[in-house]
């Protein structure tokens, strides 16, 4: 019995997977936050349908006092999507992977993260 219920908590602190939904939101929107930047990935079109899967990732300078508080997923599919993420929450970096659950020809996306900046004392 232990066992079991140590693999679920290894498997809930390393990432999280959802399925079916394609655009989603990742985090917390907090006051103050702002528009960092915005992610673009596609693949295809391809010459016969396949499983797609797009990777987001994003690191802030390490000179900035950004932190990333939020991401804005949106594809180019409304449903049959499963998309891979941490639980622990960004900090300053991230890598997001949305892949399709059906074979497809082509699928793009964006990610757009949002950020505050901290004061350093």
């Amino acid at each position: 019995m232990k066992a079991p219920i140590c693999i679920l908590l290894l498997a809930a602190s390393l990432g999280l997977v959802l399925g079916g939904a394609c655009n989603i939101g990742v985090g917390q929107r907090q006051s103050g936050e702002f528009q960092m930047y915005t992610i673009h990935a596609a693949k295809g079109p391809l010459a016969e349908a396949q499983i797609i899967s797009l990777t987001f990732d994003y690191q802030v300078n390490p000179i900035d006092t950004v932190e990333i508080t939020y991401v804005d997923i949106n594809t180019s599919l409304q449903n049959q999507c499963s998309t891979s993420f941490p639980t622990a929450g960004f900090g300053r970096e991230f890598q997001i992977t949305v892949s399709t659950m059906s074979p497809v020809t082509e699928f793009s996306g964006s990610a757009t993260v949002y950020g505050v900046r901290r004061i350093q004392n």
